[in-house]
């Protein structure tokens, strides 16, 4: 967006990232540590580098407003580095994943997807990323077994493929759920009241994230055999 943006065009972005009404009228020094955070995030898409170091950047955000940060980052021709525990923006968004274990790091071509993938198979065949787009780049790629299965997933009957997508859309729900609770507990922890509240906080947000977690796997999981199918 260029410096002579519209009033109209600077309040959509603004609501993009949850600024409303009032809101866009505040002074920095008032605002929240979650605020703050999407402010930040704001202005950097306003005034690219050349180079973003992301630490959570999706935290604070729903969905609408991730995926606006995303088609961001997808267009930015810089370099992004970045931490986070949300899976489907890993997904959407790495190219290469860094894991830090046994005081190394390991670095591991491809997208969170395929990440997963070359920990969990040790046999030589190409990435899920790579054989969705017909082949891999030559940093990635392994040779085919000559003797690797030739026939296709296995199809599912028109009943069960209806109960895996209305799960799916059931599951993304109660992401979109859980995703607004753990936002709301992360900035109720931004205000201290007390060491048992926050203790009470800490714990419920660690069992929220857990809960999170599972469903973003399940709803992995279930997206992948759906679109199998197709």
């Amino acid at each position: 967006m260029s410096p002579r943006s519209t009033q109209t065009e600077l309040r959509n972005l603004l609501g993009c990232f949850l600024f409303s009404e009032d809101d866009v009228f505040k002074r920095i020094d008032v605002l929240s540590g979650g605020e703050r955070s999407r402010y930040a995030l704001l202005r950097m898409l306003l005034h690219p580098a050349n180079f973003l170091l992301l630490d959570e950047p999706t935290n604070h955000l729903d969905l609408r407003a991730k995926d606006v940060l995303l088609n961001a980052l997808e267009g930015y021709s810089g370099t992004v580095v970045f931490v986070s525990h949300d899976r489907y923006f890993i997904d959407k968004l790495a190219t290469r994943v860094f894991e830090v274990a046994d005081g190394a790091v390991h670095v591991f071509p491809g997208n969170y997807e395929d990440y997963r993938w070359r920990k969990e198979n040790t046999s030589s065949a190409i990435p899920p990323s790579a054989a969705r787009k017909g082949g891999a780049p030559i940093d990635t790629l392994d040779s085919q077994p000559s003797d690797a299965p030739k026939d296709g997933p296995k199809r599912l009957n028109p009943i069960k493929l209806k109960q895996m997508q209305e799960r799916c859309a059931e599951v993304e729900s109660e992401i979109e759920e859980m995703e607004s609770r753990v936002r709301d507990l992360e900035t109720a922890l931004l205000t201290f009241v007390s060491v048992e509240e926050t203790a009470r906080l800490s714990r419920e947000l660690k069992e929220n994230r857990a809960a999170l977690d599972q469903l973003l796997k399940e709803w992995e999981e279930t997206s992948q055999m759906i679109a199998a199918q197709a």
